[in-house]
């Protein structure tokens, strides 16, 4: 990690200034640790560019993801096809989403081990719309860090 100054003054030869916080934001996603420390909104507040927002809920079975999409996850197709391939697996009704019930399956196949007790909690972190279920891009998304949740597992 670096830290930028407005001056350009101390913090290192790494401190860029404005223009490496431009860099930063143009590139920060923000995740549930930003929102967790109260920083999600700050971003906005930002004088310099704006951090680039990525739609990535077009993704689905049937969907192959575009080059910007697997850049976006920084996944090699690879990669993808072996989080799509377990998540098919632990989705057992075939709905394209995994509930709860399906969850620990999910984390069985990615050589997770959840206690019990911390499952409704995941799932309240990895569901952001609050449907009560994890669709495909949730579950990219917080597996590649973009809503990474705070749980010590």
């Amino acid at each position: 990690p670096q830290i930028h100054s407005r001056d350009g003054e101390g913090f290192g030869k790494g401190n860029l200034g404005v223009e490496g916080m431009d860099q930063f934001f143009g590139t920060h996603r923000c995740n549930s640790i930003c929102k967790l420390l109260g920083l999600a909104d700050k971003v906005e507040d930002w004088e310099g560019t704006a951090p680039k927002q990525y739609d990535v809920n077009h993704l689905n079975y049937n969907t192959k993801p575009s080059k910007e999409d697997l850049d976006f996850f920084g996944l090699t197709m690879v990669q993808y096809n072996a989080l799509l391939d377990a998540f098919k697996a632990a989705d057992g009704d075939g709905s394209g989403e995994i509930s709860l019930n399906e969850l620990p399956g999910l984390a069985r196949r990615l050589g997770l081990e959840i206690p019990t007790g911390q499952l409704v909690g995941l799932m309240r972190q990895v569901d952001t719309d609050g449907s009560g279920e994890i669709s495909l891009p949730e579950f990219l998304l917080w597996w590649t860090g973009h809503e990474a949740p705070p749980l010590d597992l």
